[in-house]
This record gives C-alpha cells, structure tokens and sequence, in this order.
C-alpha cells in the first residue's frame, strides 16, 4: 500500500496533474463556490480568503488575512498566479495539509482520515 501512495504521489508531483487555482476578488462572502476558486473577501480591505478544500470533501476554508489577528494568512499574486502563505492544515475532518504556490496544489505529507 505504501508503494501505491509513493506513485499517486509521484505521478501527481507532475504540474500536467496538478489542479490551478484561479483567484476573484469580492465583496462579500459567497453563496456558492466555484472549484478550484479562491475568493479574496473585502472591498478596501481584503480580510479574509475562502475556498472549497481541495481534497473533494466540500468543506469551506476560511483564513484570515487581517495581520491583527493570528493566525494570519498572506497571499501574492503574479503573473495572475496566486500563492499563499503558511501551508493551510486542517485540524479537523479530512485534515488536509498543502500549499497553494504560483495557482498549484502542493500536498504537504499525506491526507488523514
């Protein structure tokens, strides 16, 4: 099983497998979300990222961008390619860990169940 994981692993570490991510400025939370959208929220002010988890589980992640309060997410976008920093780690249900650099998915570890 161990094997298995190394070479899903391997095979999507390929950019041609990996998932982009495009990036919408709005004003307020949405209604729905698109996949692969991360929607940064606020009009002046940009306090807040939100987007689907990336594993397919549907749940909503919210992070913070206000520097105020911790903890503190901070994105750049370049050449219209998004990236975010720390790593975004789910404490709860699928437990996701990854980084989204340059619009990609980049999986920290393995996903936990």
């Amino acid at each position: 099983m161990k094997m298995l994981e190394r070479f899903y692993c391997w095979v999507h570490g390929f950019s041609f497998f990996r998932r982009r991510f495009k990036y919408r400025l709005v004003g307020d939370i949405p209604v729905r979300y698109a996949k692969n959208m991360i929607y940064i929220v606020g009009e002046a002010n940009e306090w807040l990222i939100t987007m689907r988890c990336p594993c397919g589980c549907r749940r909503i992640i919210n992070l913070n961008t206000l520097q105020e309060a911790k903890p503190c997410w901070i994105y750049q976008v370049e050449k219209r390619k998004i990236s975010l920093q720390p790593s975004i780690w789910g404490t709860d249900g699928c437990r996701s860990h990854f980084i989204i650099k340059n619009g990609s998915i980049e999986w920290v570890g393995k996903v936990r169940s």
